[in-house]
């Protein structure tokens, strides 16, 4: 995938506010190439800045669909961000819902897995509100790279079908990005019960989450800010397409 197979959604923060492209000034993931994308809010505008995969046959893709790739995030500043994949988009802006995975928190973060409107990002908590579903017991340092991945998997070609999400993390000391070794994420609980949750079912009564589940959509990244020098660089990101519903 290159630059341009990439769309803002609408609503955005623009350059004034954050500033985007292609960065030969991070050191990339372990096995990593020489340029990572990155995000840094240059103003002191709260929002999200996020891109979607705008190329045919996923804009959108008709079932469900995996994202990976190694995120990392930055705050010089105080205040919460996040640094996030996204799954499941049924529109093209940030006030449309999606499923999150990503970094959240202040000076250490959490992996979190959240439903909900983009323009939100990953909210703080751990009891099940504003969307969360799970969030991990680890804790990770700023500017730490952790390659993350999250699978959308619809369990039959209907109007509203149970969906699958699954989630994964790959060790980058001993996996380089190009060559993932995908495992549970230790430690990762439903918010709403602390039991295990690298597996979340989004039943088709909206049961679980409080909501219908989202089968489909588009797939993309994204960061939310609070203030500025805040920033988020994503290296090696990866995007396949379910074909068949299980």
């Amino acid at each position: 995938m290159s630059v341009n197979d990439w769309s803002n959604l609408v609503g955005s923060l623009g350059p004034t506010s954050v500033v985007q492209g292609l960065t030969g000034s991070q050191l990339a993931a372990p096995g990593g190439g020489q340029f990572v994308y990155g995000m840094n809010a240059v103003g002191k505008q709260a929002g999200v800045a996020a891109k979607f995969l705008s190329v045919d046959g996923f804009n959108p893709m008709d079932l469900g669909g995996r994202i990976s790739g190694a995120i990392k995030r930055r705050s010089r500043l105080s205040g919460d961000m996040a640094a996030f994949f996204f799954l499941g988009l049924r529109g093209f802006a940030v006030q449309d819902d999606a499923y999150m995975l990503g970094l959240a928190g202040d000076d250490f973060s959490h992996i979190v897995l959240r439903k909900g409107s983009i323009r939100e990002g990953l909210p703080g908590g751990n009891d099940g509100s504003n969307g969360i579903l799970a969030r991990s017991e680890a804790r990770f340092p700023d500017d730490a790279w952790l390659h993350l991945c999250l699978e959308l998997v619809v369990a039959r070609p209907a109007t509203v079908s149970d969906v699958v999400l699954n989630v994964y993390q790959s060790e980058l000391g001993q996996h380089p990005v190009t060559d993932p070794h995908w495992v549970k994420i230790a430690g990762m609980s439903d918010c709403r019960n602390g039991l295990p949750a690298t597996a979340f079912i989004d039943d088709m009564f909206g049961v679980n989450s409080g909501s219908l589940p989202l089968g489909g959509g588009r797939a993309g990244f994204g960061v939310h800010v609070s203030t500025a020098a805040q920033s988020a660089f994503w290296d090696h990101i990866k995007i396949s397409k379910q074909l068949v519903p299980i």
